[in-house]
């Protein structure tokens, strides 16, 4: 093939384009003398390679890569840092805007959306900050509720990290507050016996119902907030509750100022945590309830409890605490239908008591007596019997 190239000096083109083939990057302006220097040599001249060097090629990707991953990092910056409570309760009104009323400091500062070991280890010692138990015993039963995958208490705890309006969740006390009504939804049949057209439609696990909202949407008429978004009112009557009262009830103590749980399956010990709601004013638990034992001592600290209504839980026993004499507010009180015994305090008498219903010892059926030194039988104020 090369001598007919080489009989026709006459196209530096065509040789310029054999030589091209082999690797040979001269201009075509010199094209015409290098094949003359070349003919003698072999087909596949030594020179080439050392020109392919100069080939553009390697040039060209490095220096675009460098460029481009900067600028993916701070996309995903934002999605740690998510709304606070308030936005969430309420997008078009700018009431709980004022929530800050909670002095503590964030939860989880540098939570994500995914629920991870950290998230529950840190809710968990915030939980057990805020509860009742300052007995090591005390401390330890918790700690095996948590442990315990049937327990309410570990239930609520799983259904929150699931949950995405808990895991975006601010504030201390409203992260408290949805774990204490979600145990309290569990510890009292929520899944199985509620009623859902009298009080469970909305709660927790009821996705039709948005579950992942905030627990004040849950049902507004009976777990009812104020415009900080705090419950002040569970109004639960003859909605089906069974189970127990579960301690956590305690955990909403600064807020609570009714608990209306009359006409339903409850049974049990009565909690001594209910002591710790010091705001609640209105405590009905009578009426097809099967409460057991005494009524604790840290009854006495409810102080600003204007009515109790223990009556017809005929497994209640024991004589009236004497810290009874500390609700000075209280006005209306039933303890007919039980088998308690005492005295009620003179000094509710003459403080604010207005009418008693209490076992008279004249009742076969209640053969224990309640004495009350103010109280008449004929129907005044305080009325008994």
């Amino acid at each position: 093939p090369s001598p007919p190239s080489m009989a026709m000096p006459a196209q530096p083109a065509a040789i310029t384009t054999s030589d091209a083939t082999v690797g040979v990057d001269l201009p075509p302006s010199s094209a015409s003398v290098a094949p003359q220097q070349m003919m003698p040599t072999p087909p596949l001249p030594t020179p080439p390679p050392t020109k392919t060097p100069k080939t553009p090629p390697p040039t060209v990707p490095p220096s675009p890569p460098p460029t481009n991953p900067p600028t993916s990092p701070p996309t995903t910056l934002p999605l740690t840092v998510g709304p606070t409570i308030m936005d969430l309760d309420d997008r078009a009104s700018p009431p709980p805007t004022a929530t800050p009323t909670t002095s503590l400091p964030t939860l989880l500062p540098s939570s994500s959306l995914s629920p991870t070991t950290e998230t529950e280890a840190e809710w968990i010692r915030l939980i057990q900050s805020r509860s009742a138990a300052s007995s090591p015993d005390l401390q330890q039963q918790q700690q095996e509720q948590f442990d315990d995958p049937t327990s309410p208490q570990r239930r609520a705890l799983d259904w929150m990290l699931q949950d995405p309006f808990s895991l975006d969740i601010s504030f201390e006390n409203r992260l408290i507050q949805r774990y204490t009504v979600a145990v309290f939804w569990y510890a009292t049949g929520g899944p199985t016996t509620w009623d859902t057209q009298n009080g469970g439609a909305g709660w927790v696990e009821d996705a039709s119902s948005g579950s992942s909202l905030s627990e004040c949407r849950w049902n507004d008429s009976l777990l009812i907030c104020n415009d900080e978004n705090q419950v002040i009112s569970i109004n639960l009557e003859g909605s089906g509750l069974s189970g127990t009262i579960p301690p956590e009830i305690g955990l909403l103590s600064a807020t609570l100022q009714t608990l209306d749980l009359d006409f339903n399956n409850l049974s049990g010990t009565l909690p001594t945590e209910l002591g710790q709601l010091t705001s609640l004013q209105w405590l009905d638990l009578d009426e097809g309830n099967d409460f057991r034992g005494t009524i604790p001592s840290e009854f006495g600290l409810m102080t600003a409890l204007t009515d109790l209504n223990l009556s017809e839980n005929t497994n209640l026993t024991g004589e009236l605490p004497t810290q009874l004499s500390n609700l000075t507010n209280l006005r209306f009180l039933f303890l007919d239908g039980t088998q308690l015994s005492g005295s009620i305090p003179s000094n509710l008498c003459l403080s604010s008591l207005s009418i008693a219903y209490i076992n008279c010892g004249d009742d076969d059926d209640a053969p224990k007596k309640i004495d009350c030194d103010c109280c008449s039988g004929s129907g005044g104020f305080p009325t008994s019997c």
